[in-house]
């Protein structure tokens, strides 16, 4: 009866060892599959988030220079009323002192240098 028990025990122990290569093989192959799929599922997902990310990008770029165009127009346009109103106002001074000049005596003469 051992002898049976015996016989038993080894033959489910090569089951056992057969059942958990074949398992290990199995589970390494679909592994391997997964790992696979999973590199190409995220390689082409990379490509289509850097795609995008790259139109996004340029799209503000050119949103920016519009907006930095359209401000640098308003800053001009402004600078200009600025420079105008400066003519202004130096055409006003200039007039000011020339009619507080008017007020003014007339200057001295010099006297020649004696010899």
């Amino acid at each position: 009866m051992r002898g049976e028990f015996s016989a038993v025990r080894q033959e489910m122990a090569e089951q056992a060892a057969t059942t958990t290569a074949t398992l290990r093989q199995e589970m390494a192959a679909q592994a391997a599959t997964i790992i696979t799929t999973l590199r190409q599922e995220v390689a082409a997902q990379g490509a289509t988030i850097i795609t995008t990310l790259r139109q996004e990008m340029a799209d503000q770029g050119v949103a920016l220079r519009s907006e930095m165009a359209h401000g640098f127009a308003r800053v001009g346009g402004e600078l200009g009323e600025v420079a105008n109103q400066m003519r202004v106002l130096h055409e006003d001074v200039v007039g000011r002192i020339a009619l507080l000049q008017e007020s003014w005596p007339a200057p001295r003469k010099r006297r020649p240098k004696r010899q």
